[in-house]
């Protein structure tokens, strides 16, 4: 599905490395020019534009805390973008300012996000995004089909496009196993609100009734990783804990999660739940995340391919033994739990579904 004619511009945050094959696929799809602005960093610090499809660095300036933003050199753009998407948050100033001047020369704008943010909104902020919502006069993507019928049964719009979240194109999205699983491993930042802490700590507690190989992996980069070695080389585990910094490369962390029992979460999941599930390998993750809530992706977790944990400090730990002494019944798995996820959620559909929302996109115009 390719489309015939135009320029799209989005405008973005931030845009992490995961974003990459969305981006460089869409272009690929277009005959016209995909135009990308966005900034350094998120609200969250540690959340940083790394991409290598091409960009328009534009300045995010935060205030009140870093709890609003406004992106000042965006707007001239965005106002005068032939077809636009700009993200569905109440917190960018200059995406209101946006919405408000394209609606005053009657451009549509199309919106992209979740029905519900990560931290746990106020009715305020909720009827702030629903205004922008419906202001926007364009089409809305949503991450999942579960928030495109919220949106419009909730919301009561109708011009709604599902993209179900995706990273790795349908062929890179398999399983592989090893003479050896035995493993553990948690993929993602080394940030306070993924709780790697809580992590290493559980791991270390259940470490006495694992086997002597078992190791746990963890995948990634971020102002923690000191403190987070450190905090190993206290607990005396620091030879069965392995710090393999940032992994972007598909074909090597595929061979890094084929040793593992599980992928370990110990606050929201989100995307760590598409990729984990796509590898074959089950994601253990918190029932009541402390720092989030759960992203919409976490909605594929179920008692097939994942282990849900409570509240309890010994809880994750009682997870990691409960995985280990079923090693023989998530590997006979692996299987069926990475198709369910590279037939629906590969960056093919996850285009197609952009591109088929864009041309309806035109036809409001």
């Amino acid at each position: 599905m390719k489309r015939s004619d135009g320029n799209i511009t989005i405008i973005k945050s931030t845009i992490d490395h995961y974003r990459d094959n969305f981006y460089w696929r869409l272009q690929d799809q277009l005959s016209g020019n995909l135009n990308i602005i966005v900034g350094a960093n998120q609200f969250e610090t540690s959340v940083k534009t790394r991409i290598s499809f091409p960009h328009t660095l534009t300045a995010n300036h935060y205030f009140m805390n870093r709890s609003l933003l406004i992106q000042p050199y965006a707007i001239a753009s965005g106002v005068k973008a032939d077809t636009l998407v700009i993200e569905l948050n109440p917190r960018i100033i200059s995406n209101w300012i946006i919405l408000l001047l394209r609606r005053i020369i009657g451009r549509k704008t199309n919106v992209w996000g979740h029905f519900d943010s990560r931290k746990r909104e106020s009715t305020f902020r909720t009827n702030l995004k629903r205004c922008m919502a419906h202001l926007s006069g364009g089409v809305v993507f949503s991450y999942t089909n579960r928030d495109k019928q919220r949106f419009e049964l909730q919301w009561g719009l109708s011009n709604v496009h599902s993209l179900n979240n995706a990273l790795y194109p349908y062929k890179d999205i398999y399983f592989l196993n090893s003479e050896n699983i035995s493993d553990f491993i948690y993929c993602g930042r080394l940030s306070k609100d993924k709780n790697v802490i809580h992590i290493i700590k559980s791991f270390s507690l259940a470490l006495t009734y694992l086997g002597k190989d078992c190791k746990l992996k963890i995948v990634g980069d971020g102002p923690l990783k000191s403190d987070l070695e450190q905090i190993a080389s206290d607990l005396s585990i620091n030879e069965s804990v392995s710090f393999l910094g940032q992994v972007n490369d598909v074909d090597l962390l595929r061979l890094e999660y084929a040793t593992c029992i599980a992928s370990i979460s110990a606050d929201f999941v989100g995307l760590q739940a598409v990729q984990t599930l796509g590898f074959g390998v089950p994601l253990i993750y918190p029932r009541n995340p402390i720092n989030f809530r759960h992203a919409p992706e976490a909605q594929l977790l179920n008692k097939h391919n994942s282990i849900e944990f409570g509240e309890d400090a010994s809880d994750l730990a009682n997870a990691i033994l409960l995985a280990y002494r079923n090693v023989g019944y998530w590997v006979e798995k692996r299987r069926l739990i990475s198709s369910e996820i590279s037939h629906q959620h590969n960056i093919e559909n996850m285009v197609k579904n952009f591109i088929s929302g864009i041309d309806a996109s035109t036809q409001l115009n």
